[in-house]
């Protein structure tokens, strides 16, 4: 009996061994997914900021019985992250480390700002991005974001359609 097991065994390991993998003829084919014809895009770069948010009035009425104004200046983290250079980047602004605060999309056709900006007595919604950019060719690390903004500003209890003028600085790890 145990003559008979050895044989068939090693045919056994011998049929295993000799069968091939089907190979495609062509490497890759026309339109081929990026991620298989190159380079995968660089992970997202994290790091701290400190910003400047100033929020005033956006219909350049005077009444004084509301005030519609605010200023603050804080320290953040973030992560910025391009994929298309150029043509879509993200950048995810944490006040205090725990969720995404405000969060920033861009691409070669549109820019969209959602998420709150929270100062003492006060809190800036903003609804969407009036003009800015967080991309720059010629630097692919990011190191200083101008955006204008329109949003809601709530304070002391009151609200008011405001614009918003957010100045961060960018420190990568």
């Amino acid at each position: 009996m145990r003559r008979l097991i050895m044989p068939i065994v090693v045919a056994a390991f011998a049929a295993g061994c000799g069968e091939r993998a089907a190979l495609p003829s062509s490497p890759l084919s026309p339109g081929a997914a990026s991620r298989q014809a190159g380079t995968p895009p660089p992970p997202p770069i994290s790091g701290d900021g400190f910003a400047d948010l100033d929020v005033f009035r956006d219909d350049g009425s005077s009444d004084e019985a509301t005030d519609c104004s605010a200023h603050v200046s804080f320290p953040f983290s973030y992560e910025y992250f391009v994929n298309n250079p150029g043509k879509n980047a993200f950048l995810h602004i944490h006040l205090d480390g725990h969720g995404l605060d405000v969060a920033i999309h861009q691409t070669n056709k549109k820019l969209d700002v959602k998420g709150d900006l929270t100062g003492t007595g006060f809190t800036f919604s903003v609804a969407d991005a009036l003009g800015g950019e967080i991309t720059d060719p010629e630097h692919p690390v990011l190191t200083h974001v101008t955006l204008q903004l329109t949003g809601t500003l709530t304070h002391a209890g009151t609200s008011c359609t405001a614009n918003a003028t957010l100045t961060a600085s960018l420190v990568s790890e």
